[in-house]
Order: C-alpha cells, then sequence, then structure tokens
C-alpha cells in the first residue's frame, strides 16, 4: 500500500510541475499543439494528394489500355467485315479449317484396363472449301422489299393464319443472334429441305435491326451493333445490294426528309436464304469429323473475354427481315419534352413499334417460318426502353392486351395476342446486361395481363352477385397487393376525330377499316351535288368537325374539282387533304396554302403502272404497232407498214422531261434494251444512276437536239402549261416521236399537230389530253399516233396501291399531324 501511495504523489507532483502557472505559458503550450495539428494535417493532405495522383494516373492508364483494347477488336472485326464481303460479293468460295483429334487405339485400349499409359493424342487440321455462290445467288433473286402502304403489312392486325399452332414455345438466351440461330439449325433438322439444286431452304427466320442508310450498316468500320455482327458473318449485304432492296433504303431516305424525328418508315426487306458461314465471339457449337454440327459446349466461363469470332464454319442458311427501330434517342433530342408531356412522346414511340414489330412478325408468318429469333429490338444505340419493347412481344406474342377495344365496342375483354398460334418456337436472344430487364419485363407484362383480366371477372361476379362479395375477399387473389387487383389504366372516352372520304373507295375498304379502327371517325360524302357539300361543312352540318380529307377524283362528278370557291367553303376545322393520286392539278393548292390546309399526293403508288404505259406508248410509235393492229381489225395485212417508218429501241436517245419516280422508272425499263438516257429537271437528281446524263437548263436545247424519243413526265401548274411548246418541239431532231403520260396541257397540242403534220415530228404517243375526255378529232387522222383514254394507272394493283397510301397520309395525320407525302409547293 504504501508503495502505491508514493508513486500517486510522484505522478501528481510531475503534472503540477508540467502545468504552467502564468497565462504566457498556457498560450505557448496552445501554440505548440496548434503547430503539431497543422504538420499532421498538411502530411496527411499531402499522402492523400499522392494517392489520389496515383488513381488518376491508374485510371488513365486503364483508360487507355481499354481504349486501345476496344480499337484493335474494332479493327479486327472491319478486317472481317471485309473479308466477308469479298466473299459473298465475289466467288462465293472460303476455306474452313477443321481441328480434329488423331487417337491411337492401342493407347486407349490400355488405358481402358486401368494402365494409365501418357496420352498420345494428336491434332490434325483439315482443310474444307465451301462454294456458296449459288445459295447466295438464290437469296438474291428471293429478295423482297416490303413498302410501308404494302397490303400484307398494313392488315397484319386483321389477318389470321389459315393454319394455328397448338403451344408456342417461348425461349430466353444470353447469347447473340446468330449463335441461337446455329443452336436451332443443329437441333432442328426438320427446319431445313433442299431444294432439287441441291441448295438450302429453311423456315428459320431472324429479325435484323436495320440501318436506314445503308447495307450492314458501319460493318466495315468495326461496328457491333447487331444488324453489323450479322452482315459480318453471313452473306447478308450481298442480298442486301439488289435493286429490291435499294428500294428501302430510298424509302428511309425520302421518310427521314419529310419526318426527320427518328421514327422511321414501316418498309422492309425479307431475304430468303442467308447464309451464315463464319461464328460469332460466344458461339458455343464445335464441329466434329462424324457431325460438324452436333456437339454444344455447355461451358461457356472457357471463352475468352477479347473473342472476336469471325472462324469459318460450316454454312448454315437463315431467313432475315431487316426492319429499322425507331430512334427513340432521336425522338427525345429532337422535341422540347415538358414533364407533363413525357408519356405522351413515350406513348407515341410505343405505338410505332407496336406497328413496326406486329409487320415483322407478319412477314414471318406469311413467308412460313415456324421458328423465328427475335431480341430487344432498337434497345442499343436507338435507346428503346428495354420494359417497352419486351412488354410489346409479350402482347403480340403471349398474352394480347385487354385495353384494347374488341369489335364490340367494350373495353377490357380478353383480346387474345394476334400471333400466339403462329409459331412453333420463338427464341429471344438478348445478350448482356439487357437479358435480366428484358426477361423480367416479358413475363411481368404477362403476369399483368392475367391479373387485370381475373380482376375483370371478379368484378363481373361480385356485380352480378353480391353475395359473392365475402368470398372474392377471401380468395387468394385479393391476398396480392392492393396495387395489383386493378391495373388497367384509366381509358378515355373522348370522341374520336372525324375524317372525310370524299368519293367512295374501290379496292381498299377493308384497309381502311383496320387503319382507322380506333383512330378517328370515317365519314363519307354523299353530296349529290356542290351546294349540298357546301351545307354539309357548315357549322352543324354532316361534315362540319372534319381535321381532314381523302379525296378521289372521282368525286367531281358531283362536287367538283378543289377550286378555290370550294377550298375557301371548307370547314377551318380542315388542315390536311390527301388526294388520291401523283398529279393535283385539280386542287387549287395556293388556295389550300393560304388557308392552312397541306396537300398530300401518291407519287410512289403510281410509279411501275405509269411508266409501264409510256413505255408501251415509245415502243408502238417508233414500231408503228398502234396502226398495224387497227389494220389487222380492218383485214388489212400490212397495207400501210414501211419499214423506213419504224425503228427498234437498241441505240436510240430517250430524253425525259422531269425524272421524277415514274420518270425514273422509266428510265430504268427502257435502259435495259438499251437505251441512252439523257434528263432535264429543275435540279440534278442525287439518286439518278450515273448512265442518266443531266441536262441543266442552259443546255436543254442541246438534250433535244440529241433525242429521238421525248417523254414528258413534269406535273401540271401555271408555269408548266404549254411548257413543251412550238419552240422545244421544233428543237427537236427530225423525226423524233413525243410520249406523254403527265398531264395534257402542258404541251402545246396545235403545235404538236403542225409538226406531225409537216412531217417534223416521226410520231406521238398519248395517254393525256388538254380537255379529257374529249379528244381533239385531228389527232385520229395520224397513222402515226397511238392513243389511249388515259390508262397510265388503270390496274387493280395500281389502284389499290394508290388508296392505301392516300389512307396512310389521312392516318399518318391524326396520329402525327404530318403525312409522308407532302406536295413540293408545301413542303418546309
Amino acid at each position: 500500500m504504501r508503495s502505491r501511495k508514493t508513486s500517486g504523489i510522484q505522478k501528481l507532483r510531475i503534472r503540477r510541475s508540467s502545468t504552467p502557472t502564468t497565462p504566457s505559458g498556457n498560450l505557448e503550450i496552445k501554440r505548440q499543439y496548434l503547430k503539431k495539428q497543422r504538420i499532421k494535417q498538411h502530411r496527411q493532405r499531402k499522402q492523400e494528394a499522392q494517392q489520389q495522383s496515383q488513381r488518376k494516373h491508374s485510371y488513365r492508364r486503364i483508360a487507355m489500355l481499354v481504349l486501345a483494347a476496344v480499337k484493335a477488336k474494332r479493327e479486327q472485326w472491319a478486317t472481317i467485315a471485309r473479308e466477308t464481303q469479298e466473299i459473298v460479293l465475289g466467288d462465293g468460295k472460303y476455306v474452313e479449317e477443321r481441328h480434329l483429334p488423331v487417337v491411337f487405339p492401342a493407347v486407349a485400349q490400355l488405358n481402358g484396363q486401368g494402365l494409365g499409359l501418357p496420352s498420345t493424342d494428336m491434332d490434325t487440321t483439315l482443310r474444307v472449301t465451301h462454294d456458296i455462290s449459288a445459295q447466295i445467288q438464290l437469296s438474291r433473286q428471293g429478295t423482297t422489299f416490303y413498302p410501308h402502304y404494302s397490303d400484307l403489312l398494313a392488315t397484319w392486325a386483321s389477318k389470321r393464319p389459315t393454319t394455328a399452332i397448338a403451344n408456342t414455345a417461348i425461349e430466353f438466351t444470353r447469347t447473340s443472334t446468330l449463335t441461337a440461330a446455329h443452336v436451332i439449325s443443329n437441333t432442328h433438322p426438320h427446319l431445313y429441305t433442299h431444294s432439287p439444286s441441291s441448295l438450302s431452304l429453311t423456315t428459320l427466320g431472324v429479325l435484323s435491326f436495320a440501318s436506314p442508310k445503308k447495307p450492314g450498316g458501319g460493318c466495315l468500320h468495326g461496328g457491333d451493333e447487331q444488324e453489323e455482327t450479322i452482315a459480318r458473318l453471313s452473306s447478308l449485304v450481298a442480298s442486301l445490294s439488289v435493286p429490291a432492296a435499294r428500294e428501302f433504303y430510298k424509302e428511309h431516305k425520302a421518310f427521314k426528309v419529310e419526318d426527320g424525328s427518328g421514327l422511321h418508315d414501316h418498309s422492309m426487306v425479307y431475304s430468303p436464304g442467308v447464309v451464315v458461314f463464319r461464328s460469332d465471339w460466344d458461339d458455343t457449337l464445335i464441329a466434329s469429323d462424324e457431325s460438324p454440327r452436333n456437339a454444344i459446349m455447355s461451358n461457356m466461363t472457357d471463352l475468352a473475354d477479347d473473342s472476336v469470332g469471325g472462324d469459318f464454319i460450316p454454312p448454315y442458311t437463315i431467313n432475315v427481315v431487316s426492319s429499322v427501330p425507331v430512334n427513340a434517342a432521336a425522338v427525345r433530342a429532337k422535341h422540347l419534352i415538358l414533364p407533363s408531356e413525357a408519356q405522351l412522346f413515350e406513348d407515341g414511340i410505343r405505338s410505332a413499334m407496336k406497328e413496326r414489330m406486329g409487320r415483322v412478325l407478319r412477314i414471318f408468318e406469311e413467308r412460313g417460318d415456324r421458328v423465328i429469333v427475335l431480341g430487344a429490338f432498337g434497345c442499343g444505340s436507338s435507346q428503346n426502353k428495354v420494359e417497352t419493347i419486351a412488354s410489346l412481344w409479350a402482347e403480340l406474342l403471349v398474352c394480347g392486351d385487354s385495353q384494347r377495344k374488341t369489335e364490340g365496342g367494350s373495353e377490357g375483354q380478353q383480346h387474345e395476342a394476334r400471333f400466339k398460334n403462329s409459331f412453333e418456337k420463338v427464341v429471344f436472344a438478348v445478350p448482356g446486361k439487357l437479358f435480366d430487364p428484358f426477361k423480367t419485363a416479358f413475363d411481368m407484362r404477362i403476369f399483368e395481363e392475367e391479373v387485370a383480366m381475373a380482376a375483370a371477372d371478379l368484378t363481373q361476379e361480385i356485380l352480378s352477385s353480391p353475395r359473392q362479395l365475402t368470398r372474392c375477399l377471401r380468395s387468394s387473389y385479393f391476398s396480392q397487393p392492393p396495387s395489383l387487383w386493378f391495373r388497367r389504366p384509366f381509358v378515355s372516352k373522348m370522341p374520336l376525330p372525324r375524317v372525310m372520304l370524299c368519293g367512295d373507295l374501290v379496292w381498299a375498304h377493308k384497309e381502311c377499316e383496320v387503319m382507322f379502327k380506333g383512330v378517328a371517325e370515317v365519314v363519307r360524302m354523299d353530296s349529290p351535288n356542290r351546294a349540298d357539300f357546301f351545307d354539309g361543312l357548315k357549322s352543324g352540318g354532316k361534315y362540319y368537325g372534319t381535321v381532314a380529307m381523302m379525296r378521289q377524283n372521282s368525286s367531281a362528278d358531283n362536287i367538283g374539282v378543289f377550286d378555290k370557291e370550294l377550298v375557301e367553303a371548307i370547314s377551318p376545322t380542315v388542315k390536311w387533304i390527301a388526294h388520291n393520286g401523283a398529279g393535283y392539278d385539280q386542287i387549287n393548292v395556293d388556295a389550300c396554302k393560304k388557308k392552312g390546309i397541306i396537300v398530300s399526293n401518291t407519287p410512289g403508288a403510281v410509279d411501275d403502272a405509269t411508266a409501264t404505259t409510256a413505255l408501251y406508248l415509245l415502243i408502238s410509235a417508233l414500231r408503228r404497232f398502234s396502226q398495224a393492229e387497227r389494220d389487222v381489225r380492218y383485214g388489212k395485212w400490212k397495207s400501210g407498214h414501211k419499214a423506213g417508218d419504224a425503228h427498234d429501241l437498241t441505240g436510240r436517245t430517250l430524253a425525259i422531261l422531269g425524272l421524277g419516280g415514274i420518270g425514273l422508272r422509266m428510265a430504268e425499263m427502257a435502259h435495259a434494251f438499251p437505251m441512252r438516257i439523257v434528263y432535264h429537271n429543275r435540279g440534278k437528281v442525287e439518286k439518278a444512276p450515273e448512265w442518266c446524263e443531266y441536262y441543266p437548263p442552259e443546255r436543254l436545247d442541246e438534250m433535244l437536239a440529241i433525242a429521238d424519243v421525248l417523254s414528258v413526265h413534269i406535273p401540271l401548274r401555271e408555269d408548266t402549261v404549254h411548257f413543251v411548246d412550238e419552240t422545244m418541239i421544233r428543237k427537236l431532231k427530225k423525226g423524233a416521236v413525243i410520249v406523254n403520260t403527265a398531264r395534257g396541257k402542258v404541251i402545246d397540242e396545235a403545235a404538236m399537230i403542225k409538226a406531225l403534220e409537216d412531217g417534223h415530228l416521226g410520231g406521238i404517243g398519248l395517254d393525256v389530253y388538254p380537255n379529257e375526255p374529249q379528244v381533239n378529232p385531228r389527232l385520229f387522222d395520224f397513222p402515226n399516233a397511238t392513243l389511249l383514254p388515259h390508262m397510265g394507272t388503270e390496274t387493280c394493283d395500281s389502284q389499290k396501291k394508290m388508296e392505301i397510301r392516300a389512307l396512310s397520309n389521312l392516318r399518318d395525320y391524326v396520329l402525327r399531324g404530318r403525312g409522308k407525302d407532302v406536295i413540293p409547293e408545301h413542303k418546309l
């Protein structure tokens, strides 16, 4: 005890001796303490700065290594893509290297007896040459372009398959599209048959997320989007390089000019029998000497992260639908979207994507594909929401959508998925981080639909028998959270907008019903005369409140043309007139523009039919076939025929006045004979082929001087009346032929007849006249005149295309505020 007490006293004395007894002593101790703290903090900051610098240097180094690795991988992909294009656009031959094991039977037998001898297996390389040129050519010949106004695509929601498949299997895989297709091609041999020429035919379909600009997108620059990968490993680029597929890119280019928002066009391309002959980076199939397609590796962890794929494999074929997804990122970037409008824009994107996805499935169904490979369509660089795309696939293939109105007009009833029984199997190939959210959203959409339908059934039961309420509340359904009881959102009861059909439809009745069901109320103009039509347009009239019109030429029989008087009488709510026809001279476009009404036409729908008519007139006028046909009917055998008056087409010069859609199609047809093609236009046409020689206005006289045939394809406007006048006719070489399928008033008829009388013109071919249906009787006196009663578009195919295209413009205005085919005078 004494020692402890002494120790405590000593400590107390030391503490007292070190404690300052004056204020200055206290300050000194405080200064020393603060100095030590500053030094300590300085050291800590210095250490942290050094560590941060080291981390930045490390991050920068890692980033540089990653960028270098990505660049190297893209260079490898670009090299593979170039090599692939050389093969598919060249001789179609490639050499596959197969690594085959060589096993010594004696050693294997002794090891089987448990001797444990060292393995003496070796690998040998077998080089196999494949020639896929015939298959590539078959695919190119079968490639088909489906424009957005195609009857097959426009009616996808109403058409049903003739034969249904009982249970469609739905599978999900984390692999790439082609890896999934490769597995299917090996595990489903019944999908493949062979033609008599030993060419492979398949019912395996694959959706390609296409670029709207060019075949394969940026595959030659090392791109790794889904279509770029398919193009790098298959013959897809060869199939998308044919003339039919080029129309696909023309349509998208024209749509971008008109719309420009990123929605893109609904047109698509179907390429059958595309040859896949290279493996993707995650392809786990191994070729063996006994069966090239029977070994499947289950352990994918052995694959190197830096694998780029591209190894040659035994060829197999797929059928590819190339469709461009909505570029949701561009849509959002183009518009200033307020928070209150965000859902409106997302609903618009969703609606466009559902229409496009339905059309994709319709093509697969129509072409007989039994197994199809789909994916997260447009969820990459286009930035569509993966939840939206997954739910749309679920609605189309599995659960339907109870929120849609049924034919009876009621809501909430089960609306079966349109493609529920169309395919044997549907595989969703969704690699990477999108797999889990995609599958979750797909399953959740099916669950939501089941819950909504169960809620509707229970509600009906409760309303019909209130005594069942207690039993329902005790059921397992209501044990779910209340938020899941009724998932269907509120449906607005606002009336549909009204659109008017001025003139009866002839060919597209069903298409009209499908296109406007749930979109707009269709009002048919039934006025017998103009006065009754004007009364209907007044406030409270039967046509008042119409927002858009579709005009048929037949409406002129009752209400006349759309002149200034009629346009000024149109209701102020009308802002769009969808004219059914390429020419629109029966509409006063200036009066429409002053009233804020935009006019559209149907340019592409009549190209083939009108160009074919022009070609017939050209051939008949040069060969004098019209005169010969009349002679035969009157029992005369070559009585008026002179070989010196007839000429071959080969080597002649065709001058086209106006290289629009019809003029360009005419050029393509005449070039096949071949004829030399020259043209005059307001400006040089970018999409014109190289063999089309452009003559600007200052060189028009040069073009006329060398022309054997002048084919007229310019629209009728105030500035084009008598555009082909006597001066222009006299500048044609002697004996030249004039063909007109545009409008009669574009040519000075009196000057043309005078040139026929004095022999300056060698012949004419006319399908249009200044005062139709009256025809100048003086034309009947010329045996070298081929005359038709405005037959340019008189085919059932063209008439139906025109009606559907005009209806599409009308529907696009209602849904998006603007149609596609705006006339030049009304373009911004």
